[in-house]
């Protein structure tokens, strides 16, 4: 049995409010479709936040469509879990109900199905995600796992959620290893958006990792371990995980002093699509505007978009502990205090911008927000 194995494709997010950029997020998954189509897949294991919202706009519905509807020409399955981007709020539906997608665990608790194939049987089992006081019912939940497959030589647990070993930061993750099934031959999860795999009980626990980069975070990582997804091969108790890479769009990070500022272009590559340029410039009383003016000239026409960030002299990069997951702290305080997931999301995609420094895109969305009300 082979299933592809794909998480945190965020299909609706526009980084930096570029269209562009939302583009490229449904550009990879289709890429991936058709690449786990050719490695001639059983099914599709999606770890969670298939869409960056529970109300993705209409194109990511479209391009979804279009997806799932090729998967099942194809005669292969498709399942998934919730994550913390696309679970509805107050017992909403989620986008996926549009499409008849197999969600696992939806109502938080663990759901499971049968794969069958030449006499092989699979069981694949999930829970979406659950966090704050329900992390106490995910651990509960996740107990009736091993019961089941104890009948099967092949078992895959799905979940959306963060193990310690990965955000080992107090608020940050769910799980501590103890409280996790042990005898799944395959763990699919997702919300880390770093690919990697390691052995655990009786099989390997993997994060499929995010297909394109959502933050400046994330950069090291792919220029280390790329971005993509597994394809997993499952026979009688073992497994064999394969990385597939997609195209993504470069991002590079780079630190020049205002009088180098040449340097960038050592920092660009020519070929394929124009790279996201995150420039650090160190700078004391030298004039901002001018030395912006600068830059902009200097990589005109070479990259999709220039995020300058300056810096004192001498003073080092900030070291920044795993924002792209202590967002998701942020996001729980504010599901909390605002009770409206419209303006939850809107607070998170500004607090993204304005924490990069791009006051202009902050106060584009904002605008665009407003007008959205008034119509």
């Amino acid at each position: 049995m082979r299933f592809a194995h794909i998480a945190d494709t965020h299909l609706g997010f526009r980084q930096y409010n570029l269209e562009e950029r939302e583009q490229d997020f449904y550009d990879v998954f289709a890429e991936a479709v058709e690449k786990a189509l050719e490695e001639r897949v059983d099914a599709f294991i999606h770890s969670g936040d298939l869409f960056d919202t529970p109300q993705p706009p209409i194109k990511a519905l479209l391009v979804f469509k279009n997806c799932i509807r090729r998967i099942r020409d194809a005669g292969v399955r498709f399942y998934a879990v919730l994550g913390d981007h696309d679970t509805p709020k107050r017992r909403g539906v989620p986008p996926q109900a549009l499409f008849d997608v197999h969600v696992l665990g939806a109502d938080g608790t663990l759901q499971h199905d049968i794969m069958r194939k030449g006499g092989e049987e699979v069981l694949v089992a999930g829970v979406s995600n659950l966090k704050g006081r329900k992390v106490q019912m995910l651990k509960e939940e996740l107990k009736k796992f091993d019961p089941i497959a104890s009948g099967y030589k092949n078992a895959v647990l799905v979940a959306h959620q963060a193990v310690r070993r990965f955000l080992p930061f107090e608020g940050a993750y769910e799980l501590e290893e103890d409280a996790l099934p042990q005898l799944a031959t395959y763990y699919a999860f997702g919300h880390i958006h770093t690919r990697t795999t390691f052995n655990f009980g009786r099989g390997v626990l993997a994060y499929a990792g995010s297909t394109e980069i959502t933050s400046r975070d994330e950069i090291q990582a792919w220029k280390m371990q790329g971005k993509g997804f597994f394809i997993v091969d499952v026979e009688r108790g073992d497994v064999e995980v394969h990385n597939i890479d997609l195209d993504i769009r470069p991002q590079t990070s780079v630190r020049v002093g205002a009088d180098s500022l040449e340097k960038v272009l050592e920092a660009l590559t020519p070929q394929g699509k124009k790279p996201i340029l995150h420039v650090f410039v160190e700078t004391e009383k030298e004039n901002r505007p001018l030395i912006l003016s600068k830059l902009k000239k200097l990589v005109s026409g070479k990259v999709l978009y220039l995020h300058p960030i300056f810096i004192a002299k001498g003073v080092r990069e900030e070291i920044k502990i795993r924002k792209g997951e202590k967002k998701d702290m942020i996001k729980q305080f504010l599901s909390e205090l605002l009770k409206d997931e419209n303006l939850v999301h809107l607070s998170m995609e500004l607090y993204s911008l304005l924490a990069e420094n791009d006051t202009n895109a902050a106060i584009n969305r904002a605008d665009e927000y407003f007008k959205n009300l008034t119509h």
